[in-house]
């Protein structure tokens, strides 16, 4: 069962499906399997489903991520190399590395692990869920930074 949620941004519309928040825009629908919440903000896992065409124009992320081809076929743009990428194939994108990807089959579906919590900050949910997720990990370390064993 899918509940559609009343709010629309640029474009995009949230969608809860079972728990998943979903973004829609016209190059993908991204579902979020794991958020950040969930992580202490470390990382986050999406399913990616594109449709066949370019994706986002090349850019630069802050962090790194990967790719983990489901089905489908897509070639993924690092740098200046192209790859060829099917089902089981998985690639590696640096932080600041320029990227984007094109699908070559009607469609395709993949995983994408982002290495922190802002890939999903593009959802009110999500950002809650990093702020959160961070501030618990800074609170955390500054605890075990003034922690002192005693005998």
């Amino acid at each position: 069962m899918q509940l559609a949620d009343a709010e629309s941004r640029g474009g995009q519309r949230r969608n809860v499906s079972a728990g998943a928040v979903s973004l829609t825009n016209k190059d993908a629908v991204l579902t979020v399997k794991i958020d950040a919440g969930h992580t202490d903000g470390h990382y986050e896992l999406f399913e990616v489903d594109a449709p066949r065409g370019p994706a986002t124009p090349l850019h630069r992320t802050g962090w790194g991520k990967a790719y983990y081809v489901l089905h489908g076929r897509m070639i993924v743009e690092v740098e200046v190399e192209g790859f060829d990428l099917g089902p089981g194939s998985s690639i590696t994108i640096p932080p600041r590395a320029l990227h984007t990807f094109t699908v070559l089959s009607p469609t395709t579906k993949f995983l994408v692990v982002s290495l922190t919590c802002a890939m999903g900050r593009s959802t009110p949910i999500s950002t809650l869920l990093c702020r959160t997720a961070v501030r618990s990990r800074r609170l955390r370390r500054r605890s075990s930074r003034s922690w002192v064993a005693t005998t």
